[in-house]
């Protein structure tokens, strides 16, 4: 199974996956308190042997506003979290970001992805800026090679999800493809991004905002890093262009 994660975040919305060894609900209950009080339900598919994949979204929220969650599939019920939402496209807001890339892991180096995410990530904003790393960070982006063989399911859970899952449930993340992915329809059942890369190639390459800045998220890998994707992309970049509310535009890829 895999704890709560958070997905494509705008200032009014926000996608909630998780997975249990069984059952259909997806049930999300949420609220700008500890005491929660309202409730979303959304749908699931199969990942694993029976395993499901729970998403949910939530909406109707406001934008730079704390709110709380738990998700519940039958008697299966998580703690109590929290997130914040974006800032508005267009309050010029100040946020921070992480980028990290390869975290498949290394045998002989086993818990390197952890340290990074336990010490690097959220002892580091701890110790800097402040112990709500919901408040303090906004987005992470996840530049490839996420585990070492996309196709052995079992590292997804275990070598991705568990050591990352006490910032995953605060901070959305966003991936691209990497080679170790392999192209898997794992990865593509594990996360839901944005659907904007056009016909056929939903999350397979894509951009959204976060404040003023336009996020573009790439797949570098043969078949698919030619013409359809850099039209794509000049289109994006024509886009970020002409709006006045863009003052950056980052892309992430895997391959230099």
């Amino acid at each position: 199974s895999i704890a709560p994660y958070l997905q494509s975040a705008r200032p009014d919305r926000v996608w909630i996956l998780w997975e249990t060894a069984a059952g259909y609900e997806s049930r999300v209950e949420w609220g700008p308190s500890e005491s929660l009080g309202r409730l979303a339900c959304g749908s699931s598919q199969e990942s694993f042997f029976g395993a499901r994949v729970h998403e949910t979204l939530l909406e109707g929220l406001y934008p730079a506003t704390t709110y709380y969650y738990r998700v519940a599939t039958g008697e299966t019920v998580s703690p109590v979290h929290h997130f914040r939402t974006p800032p508005a496209d267009d309050s010029e807001a100040s946020f921070r970001l992480v980028a990290l890339a390869d975290s498949q892991r290394d045998l002989f180096n086993p818990d390197v992805y952890s340290d990074i995410i336990q010490d690097g990530v959220l002892g580091f904003f701890q110790d800097t800026f402040g112990a709500d790393i919901a408040l303090e960070l906004g987005l992470v982006l996840f530049a490839g090679d996420l585990v070492d063989n996309g196709w052995l399911y079992y590292q997804w859970p275990d070598e991705l999800f568990a050591p990352g899952a006490a910032l995953m449930r605060h901070v959305p993340f966003y991936p691209v493809l990497g080679n170790h992915e392999a192209n898997t329809p794992y990865y593509f059942s594990l996360f839901h991004l944005p659907d904007n890369g056009g016909p056929g190639n939903e999350e397979r390459w894509w951009s959204t905002r976060y404040g003023n800045v336009q996020v573009i998220g790439l797949d570098s890998n043969p078949p698919f890093d030619g013409d359809p994707q850099l039209d794509w992309l000049d289109d994006q970049l024509a886009v970020a262009c002409a709006d006045e509310t863009i003052d950056f535009v980052f892309a992430e890829l895997h391959h230099p």
